[in-house]
This record gives structure tokens, C-alpha cells and sequence, in this order.
């Protein structure tokens, strides 16, 4: 929020709104896609400076400076009548402080999804072109008619209905590593189905480490029967294999060249197009980072050699074939143990 009143209150950033000059107003609107980085810098910067600060009210700090009020438990214990309310006592206090240590918000910061969410950010508000008309034409094509938009691209309407179905995908690994003590992971993912990795990223940054095993006991009602069930994840690949039939690109085949560099001038042209297309991108990349800690949770954990290695190899060949892939490996991947 204050970086994004600075941004509205500098006179400099804001000059083509005051400035009636043609060359000043046009230098200006040249700087316009600079000055948006530096925002998303500033705003980086911020949300960092918080997050050290945040630190001094830290639930970890609260236990250590608690747990130093108290001695030892091993000191506690005496002998007779005293030393048996003594033993209470330090019962008392070490239930309190392990109940504190569970209830606690545990998080650390993952560089990787911070970058990628840096590069997404500047691209969507710095270097990716400004066309509300083309974009808002293509909105009202979409809204008009879902299945077969008049006027648009066979191939972005392949990745525009592809960014629909990733963030269930997406969904199948983040539940399964998720700990009891990080970030909740249902808000994010919920609003991921519209916002794609703008809404998910802040918990993919700051999410606590994956957990090195679990069971379906352990997992929640939707977690252990729709996003653990083989039928859910099947049917998500179904319907990107059928993506290419009902968009019509199976069917204009023959005019594919025309196709791409209708899809390359909206790139160029469409700030809709050029976001989500890098969207769907980050998005591929983000659940083949996922996929080795989530093969390692079904192939012996940590204590297994070969799971890493082959884990990353798996995230590596669903790259080959993008969301299909991820989707294939979701549909075949070892189920989870049952206790």
C-alpha cells in the first residue's frame, strides 16, 4: 500500500497527467514501464523489511523468553509432598510451552518462487504491452461464448483453458507436503483458479518445508478423495488431450502457420495474451519443482537414495510435454500409504 501511494502521489511518475508538453508527456510515457519496476522493487523490499521485522513477535521468541522464566524440568522434581507439586508444576509448564511449540506459524523463504513471482510482476505491469481494447475484446469474446470465442486464437484459447485446469494439478502436490504448523494452502489455491500464480505464489514463498511423510489419515476430506483419487487426475488429463480437438486447432491443421503468428502478434499486442502465456509457463516450471519432494513422500521419504534422483528425473520429462505432463505424472504417480 505505500508503495503504491508513492506511486500515485509522485508528481514525476505521474507527469503526463499534469504536463501538457508533447515531448515531455512522451519521455514521460517512455519512463512509465521503469518507473512500474521500480515500484514492484520497492514493493519486494517491503515486504521483506516486514518480514525481518515481524520477526521481534515471532512465536519462537515468546517460548524462549517463557521457557527461560522456568527452570529445568529435571530441577523441579524433589521428594515427599513438595517434591510431588513441584513434579506438577513442571508438568504444567512443559505441557504449556509444547503446546505453544505445535500452535506455532512455522514458514521459511523460498528464493525460487519469489523470483519467479519478481518476473511475472514486472513483466505484467513493466514490459508487457497496454492494449485494454484488444484485451477487452477478447474478454467479451470469451464471456459471450465459453466454448468457441468468436475471433480468437485457436492456440491462446488452448492456453487460456489450460491455465484453468493447472491449479488443480498444482493442488495434488502442494496438499500432500503441506505441514500442520505452515500456511494454510486452501485460500491460495482457491483464488490460483482465478489469479493463477499471482494468488499462489505468496504461499508458495513463504510455505514451511514439505513434511517427509504422511498417510491418508492425515490428509483432510478433499485431499483424500478427490485430489489423491487417480479418477480426479485422469479426468484433468482427459480434458487437456481433448484441449486441441475442441478449440479447433485439429481442425484449421492446415493453417498452423497462420495460427502461430496470429498467436505471436497478440503476444506482441496483448498484455491478456503476454501475461497468461507467461502464467501458464511459470505455472509448468512451478509443479515440476514440486514433483521430487512429492515422489520422495510416496517412495520411501528421505530415506530412500534413488527417490531424489528419481524424482527429479520425473519432473524433468513432464517438462517434455507441458501440463500434459504433469497431469500424466499426477494420474500414475504411488498412492500414499493408508496409516
Amino acid at each position: 500500500c505505500i508503495a503504491r501511494f508513492i506511486y500515485e502521489a509522485s508528481p514525476l511518475l505521474n507527469a503526463t497527467n499534469t504536463i501538457t508538453t508533447t515531448s515531455t508527456s512522451a519521455t514521460m510515457k517512455k519512463a512509465q514501464p521503469v518507473a512500474r519496476i521500480a515500484m514492484c522493487l520497492l514493493m519486494l523490499i517491503l515486504l521483506m523489511l516486514l518480514i525481518q521485522c515481524s520477526e521481534a513477535f515471532c512465536p519462537t521468541v515468546g517460548r524462549c523468553a517463557q521457557a527461560s522464566r522456568f527452570p529445568p524440568t529435571a530441577q523441579l522434581v524433589g521428594v515427599g509432598r513438595d517434591g510431588a507439586s513441584h513434579h506438577r508444576a513442571a508438568s504444567t509448564v512443559q505441557a504449556k510451552l509444547d503446546a505453544t511449540e505445535e500452535d506455532g506459524l512455522s514458514w521459511e523463504f523460498n528464493a525460487g518462487y519469489a523470483a519467479a513471482f519478481a518476473i511475472i510482476v514486472a513483466f505484467a505491469f513493466g514490459i508487457a504491452p497496454d492494449s485494454p481494447e484488444i484485451d477487452a475484446s477478447i474478454i467479451q469474446a470469451f464471456l459471450s461464448n465459453p466454448t468457441k470465442p468468436e475471433g480468437v486464437n485457436e492456440l491462446y484459447m488452448v492456453v487460456f483453458n489450460a491455465l484453468g485446469v493447472l491449479p488443480a494439478l498444482i493442488s495434488c502436490l502442494i496438499f500432500p507436503q503441506g505441514s500442520k504448523r505452515g500456511l494454510p494452502a486452501t485460500p491460495f489455491v482457491l483464488c490460483s483458479l482465478f489469479g493463477g500464480y499471482f494468488a499462489v505464489a505468496p504461499y508458495l514463498m513463504f510455505r514451511d518445508a514439505p513434511v517427509e511423510s504422511k498417510s491418508l489419515s492425515q490428509m483432510g476430506w478433499l485431499s483424500r478423495n478427490v485430489l489423491e483419487n487417480r479418477a480426479f487426475s485422469a479426468v484433468l488429463l482427459v480434458l487437456l488431450l481433448t484441449l486441441p480437438f475442441s478449440t479447433g486447432v485439429v481442425s484449421n491443421i492446415g493453417d498452423i502457420q497462420d495460427m502461430i503468428a496470429g498467436y505471436g502478434e497478440l503476444f506482441s499486442t496483448s498484455k491478456l495474451v503476454s501475461v497468461s502465456s507467461l502464467d501458464l509457463t511459470i505455472l509448468t516450471l512451478v509443479g515440476a519443482s514440486l514433483i521430487p519432494a512429492d515422489y520422495q513422500l510416496r517412495s520411501g521419504g528421505n530415506d530412500s537414495p534413488d527417490s531424489e534422483m528419481q524424482g527429479k528425473l520425473i519432473a524433468v520429462s513432464t517438462l517434455l510435454f507441458p501440463v500434459v505432463g504433469l497431469a500424466t505424472y499426477c494420474a500414475l504417480r504411488p498412492r500414499l500409504s493408508a496409516e
